[in-house]
């Protein structure tokens, strides 16, 4: 034996012993009321969360009480019942412990902000969104109502912020989108908008052969940024996808023909479109070889390789 034990128990040891100096300054927690509203979230501070073990690890770990010479860490929360089951470890001047703690929950309820927004009717903005496809999610939590209209659907949301994180996704997937607002009141001396997002799919998809600003583009990919291959010159090129509304699709990517060159000269090449078998002149162009596989648009009875 060292000869070294608590003062206060006598256990072997340098100074008091943890257990010791808990006693006299133990850990204790608030007592823990959970909110919930009939949506199923849970109050968390200022906020309202999906209910999950986490969101009471969290409320549990704000309400502990400790002293400033101890340090808690490792702590595991879980939930039976209306029992949160704590573990933790304690450590005091060196010395470490494990120690458990089975705190009672008390339930309340109320109405989250969302859940009072829906019934209330209340909206901040409407998500105008038009055209085909229209495969994307719309959190509930802050959808008041949808209305389907002619070529798609308006939906009025509760939050203005996320109206607009949805419309930046569909621009970020190339939708022109365009925004406005209105004067609905005033609170507090301040004017009150409503905004209005307008989302519509361009009538361009990848693949597509489209007019912009007098010359011929096939279309890449869409997104914030399109992309596109300049047909007379094989360039690649981009534009926002907001300067394209006056855009008109030429030809389409079902439209998009097929060939085969059957004979290369020094003047040009012969190309025979592969269902027609009818041969098209096209001055030669650098790279190309009896054999190849093409594919081509006409234009006016004229052809133009892509």
């Amino acid at each position: 034996m060292s000869g070294l034990v608590c003062p206060v128990c006598g256990r072997e040891g340098r100074g008091v012993c943890l257990d010791c100096f808990l006693e006299k300054r133990p850990i204790e927690f608030k007592e823990l009321n959970l909110t919930f509203c009939n949506c199923g979230k849970v109050r968390s501070k200022d906020a309202w969360l999906e209910y999950s073990d986490w969101v009471v690890k969290d409320l549990v770990k704000h309400s502990l009480r400790a002293s400033r010479d101890v340090v808690v860490e490792n702590m595991k929360v879980s939930v039976e019942g209306d029992t949160a089951h704590i573990t933790l470890d304690v450590i005091y001047e060196g010395k470490k412990g494990s120690k458990t703690f089975d705190l009672p929950i008390t339930r309340s309820s109320s109405t989250c902000i969302s859940c009072s927004r829906i019934r209330s009717s209340y909206y901040e903005a409407v998500l105008q969104v038009r055209g085909e496809d229209l495969n994307f999610h719309v959190n509930k939590d802050y959808l008041m109502k949808a209305d389907k209209v002619r070529g798609g659907a308006d939906y009025y949301m509760t939050s203005m912020n996320y109206a607009k994180q949805k419309a930046h996704e569909f621009l970020e997937r190339g939708y022109f989108v365009r925004e406005s607002s209105k004067l609905v009141g005033q609170k507090d001396g301040a004017d009150l908008y409503r905004v209005y997002v307008s989302v519509r799919h361009p009538d361009f998809n990848p693949g597509d052969v489209v007019q912009h600003k007098g010359k011929l583009f096939r279309v890449v990919s869409l997104g914030r940024l399109v992309r596109f291959t300049e047909v007379d010159t094989r360039k690649s090129t981009t534009y926002p996808i907001n300067a394209l509304k006056d855009s008109k699709v030429v030809v389409s990517k079902g439209e998009v023909r097929k060939g085969n060159v059957t004979e290369v000269r020094p003047d040009g090449v012969q190309v025979m479109d592969a269902e027609s078998f009818q041969n098209y002149e096209l001055p030669k162009a650098g790279g190309m070889k009896e054999g190849d596989e093409v594919e081509f648009i006409l234009i006016s009875g004229r052809m133009r390789l892509l």
